[in-house]
């Protein structure tokens, strides 16, 4: 009789770290305009009033490490309508008067539009649905409890936001997922992400 391991990996395409890539890409699509490759989504901002510089990068990544906490703690943060139901967490990144309020509303539109359609997060989910049993079943081979790691998946590189080992639970893009088996520093930094006790 074959035991089966417990250990499960879990993932998911969250629409809090999705839509801070989304803005993150667009921000800086915006101050590389000879950049050769463009970075999705190549849109004009100008009007989205997204605040400057030193300043976008301090709360970009105060808002990051935020998101990340609560999604690596709480299942239920994450929702269809968590850019509105948190706007006061998200907002922080468009100048506080009308015009960064308009800025907001339209990037979330834009996003959304993207995101909830048949190319979006469906796409990124499903896409990958055979690498992310690989990777459990390299990770099989060395975890044997019952615990379960939450991967979310975004769908591009994330240079502005800090990776960060938290417990059970990890950010990876979906070219690092798709091209696991060449780059070697991901199955050891999953596990490393599943040897954290939560503090």
């Amino acid at each position: 009789m074959q035991i089966q391991n417990p250990f499960v990996i879990e993932s998911d395409a969250p629409y809090s770290l999705n839509y801070l890539i989304y803005i993150e890409n667009a921000y800086l699509n915006s101050k590389s305009v000879e950049r050769m490759t463009p970075k999705f989504p190549y849109i004009d901002v100008s009007k989205w009033a997204i605040i400057e510089d030193e300043l976008f990068l301090i709360r970009f990544n105060e808002i990051w490490e935020h998101v990340l906490h609560n999604i690596a703690t709480n299942r239920h943060f994450d929702h269809n309508a968590v850019l509105t139901d948190n706007k006061a967490l998200f907002r922080p990144l468009f100048q506080t008067n009308l015009n960064g309020e308009m800025g907001y509303s339209e990037s979330i539109k834009s996003f959304s539009a993207w995101w909830n359609g048949l190319a979006g997060r469906i796409a990124v989910e499903h896409f990958l649905d055979n690498q992310i049993l690989g990777i459990y079943q390299e990770m099989s081979q060395t975890i044997k409890e019952d615990k379960r790691l939450k991967i979310s998946l975004v769908y591009d590189k994330f240079p502005l936001g800090r990776l960060q080992i938290l417990p059970w639970y990890a950010v990876l893009p979906i070219e690092d997922i798709f091209l696991y088996k060449k780059n070697k520093d991901i199955i050891p930094m999953l596990l490393s992400c599943c040897n954290q006790e939560l503090s």
